[in-house]
């Protein structure tokens, strides 16, 4: 709690100030503490603790507004997309005996992630997870990645590099020809993970909405296309 100094003022009417001489009440050890230096070096050092703190408020205050100008503007965002993966292993599956194999499917799912930028040159980093269900060979697939983007204008073109796990769907992936089990007893999984690395580009259509392409690769073995719709926070 702020008190003014308790002396401010204190004098005899007419403006003549009270002296112990003249005063009954000057042999109060109070009034004559408050008219002693070290009562007024005390009051002095209050005051000036006040003004440093008024100061130092203000100084906050105007410099709140050009930090959060000079913070970087992280951007989240969700997406829908939908594609085609091929898995590329239809040789693989005929030199096993299976003659009509199903190498491949559409997938469908969505997008989350995050982009931070990098200077002010448009570079950005960010981090993305994907999830997709798929048809006929492809019961799932799903990952995440780091991305590296590239803005000019109202495109960003990106690169990206990752882990992306595919559950297999044996009974269309082997046309039916085989089982899990004895698709397992040829030493095979149904579920196969690996690095992924693919190219991409985004393009402006709103204030925070996106359209999306890419292409990429798990393990340079298979190949698989998306395009997508993606809404910015």
């Amino acid at each position: 709690m702020q008190h003014n100094p308790p002396f401010k003022g204190f004098s005899r009417l007419g403006g003549e100030k009270c002296r112990p001489v003249h005063c009954a009440d000057s042999r109060s050890p109070y009034l004559a503490f408050l008219r002693s230096p070290v009562a007024t070096s005390f009051t002095g050092k209050r005051h000036m603790k006040k003004i440093a703190f008024i100061a130092a408020a203000a100084a906050v205050a105007f410099a709140a507004p050009a930090m959060a100008q000079d913070a970087p503007q992280v951007s989240t965002y969700i997406g829908a997309t939908a594609g085609y993966h091929d898995l590329g292993i239809k040789d693989d599956l005929r030199g096993v005996g299976i003659t009509n194999p199903k190498d491949g499917g559409f997938i469908y799912g969505v997008t989350a992630g995050v982009d931070v930028p990098v200077g002010d040159q448009g570079v950005t980093i960010g981090l993305e997870g994907n999830y997709n269900l798929g048809t006929d060979a492809i019961d799932s697939d799903y990952g995440i990645a780091t991305k590296l983007g590239f803005r000019t204008g109202n495109t960003k073109l990106f690169v990206k590099g990752g882990y992306q796990w595919i559950n297999l769907d044996v009974d269309q992936l082997t046309g039916g020809q085989l089982t899990e089990a004895q698709f397992k007893a040829l030493g095979q999984s149904d579920t196969v993970d690996d690095y992924l690395v693919g190219v991409g580009a985004e393009f402006n259509v709103g204030p925070r909405t996106v359209l999306t392409a890419g292409v990429d690769s798990v393990s340079f073995d298979t190949v698989r296309g998306t395009v997508g719709l993606g809404f910015k926070f």
